[in-house]
């Protein structure tokens, strides 16, 4: 674990030697989320906590229950994002959930504090779920850092930000990129950044930037596109209000996926429109594990199981009427039926004009040692 310089508390108490990690170092980690037994799934639960003091802790628990390998938060303080400009024009936006009146408001409700983080990681890795974050301010690269997560996840809109980019790579973890709103130039020059500062531990997940985006804009043929594209991992964040989506992205190559997570219709949540909650996650984790089963391999395999079918569903060629040894057979000797333990039906060429050497009663399979 990194040296943490903050001495508040919370930090202090993360410190603890006695502090229970139960999570793998992550040095490891990237071949977890590439891994070849089941995709790896985020519950990103964003600012559906609401700013309330509970409700982050049961998201994590519902995620955990659901099957959800990771939690994904948003770190940022209410002034990160927008300028006063914004603020000014919107201080009449509300949010769903929510009675505060202004996008100021409703960020400052909305944010997490530092010591809220720590607090966070450190229930994450009691219970035995990873703890991750989207970084919207510069500084919450480094807390994350100190917080050790085993990977940074880059949201679509700071794919340009090239100087953040080269910051998060130096500090040799793993991240998880989206690409929404993104052309292949933009995709193209963050990913050269970040293996220029030697980090090509890069996850590339397709998004789109609408929320929620029709059926139309999903997309899902760009999963395939990432893969060939840049020859590395890819994965799916999805914005849409169903399970189906993320599932058909793993046959097509995506070994992340990412959700939107909220704890249930009937409570409060800002990003209900693109949220599931814990019954559908739930699902979409148990479907997805079957499903990367399922995805098998890209050659064509005949496994030994299979095999053994043939016996039984194939055909083979029988007679068609009782012959006798030393009989010519012909075309209208024979015919095909199962089982498919006796000469094979494509071997009729073979078999037709050649002796038999031995009597042969109808329909009884003929087998090579029959004929001369």
């Amino acid at each position: 674990m990194r040296v943490i310089t903050d001495t508040s508390p919370l930090f202090t108490r993360y410190l603890n030697p006695n502090y229970p990690n139960c999570l793998m170092e992550n040095t490891n980690f990237f071949e977890k989320l590439t891994n070849k037994t089941e995709p790896f799934i985020i519950a990103e639960i964003g600012s559906n906590h609401m700013g309330e003091t509970g409700i982050p802790k049961e998201l994590i628990d519902a995620a955990k229950e659901a099957g959800c390998h990771c939690v994904k938060f948003q770190s940022w303080a209410w002034n990160d994002i927008n300028s006063k400009v914004l603020f000014e024009k919107r201080k009449d936006y509300t949010a769903p959930g929510l009675t505060e009146v202004g996008l100021e408001a409703v960020n400052k409700k909305c944010q997490l504090t530092k010591e809220q983080h720590v607090e966070l990681k450190q229930y994450c890795d009691e219970i035995g779920i990873y703890f991750a974050s989207s970084p919207f301010g510069e500084q919450w690269i480094d807390i994350l850092d100190e917080l050790d997560v085993p990977f940074y996840k880059i949201g679509s809109m700071e794919v340009t930000n090239l100087d953040w980019l080269r910051k998060i790579a130096k500090k040799g973890r793993p991240i998880i990129m989206s690409t929404g709103m993104c052309e292949l130039s933009e995709i193209s020059r963050a990913v050269e950044i970040m293996k220029e500062e030697g980090n090509d531990q890069i996850v590339l997940l397709h998004c789109v930037a609408l929320y929620p985006p029709g059926d139309e804009f999903i997309n899902l043929e760009q999963i395939r596109w990432l893969k060939n594209t840049f020859n590395l991992p890819v994965g799916f964040s999805d914005h849409s209000k169903t399970i189906e989506f993320p599932l058909a992205s793993i046959a097509l190559g995506a070994s992340v996926i990412e959700k939107h997570f909220m704890l249930s219709e009937e409570r409060p949540c800002r990003e209900k429109k693109v949220s599931i909650t814990k019954e559908e996650m739930t699902r979409l984790c148990e479907y997805a594990k079957r499903m990367y089963i399922a995805k098998g391999t890209y050659y064509k395999v005949v496994s030994v199981e299979e095999k053994a079918k043939r016996v039984k569903m194939r055909r083979s060629i029988l007679t068609t009427k009782d012959l006798p040894a030393g009989h010519v057979i012909s075309r209208a000797d024979i015919i095909y039926k199962r089982p498919g333990n006796g000469i094979p039906c494509f071997e009729s060429k073979a078999v037709i004009g050649r002796k038999l050497n031995r009597n042969i009663p109808y329909d009884e399979v003929i087998k090579w040692e029959d004929i001369e």
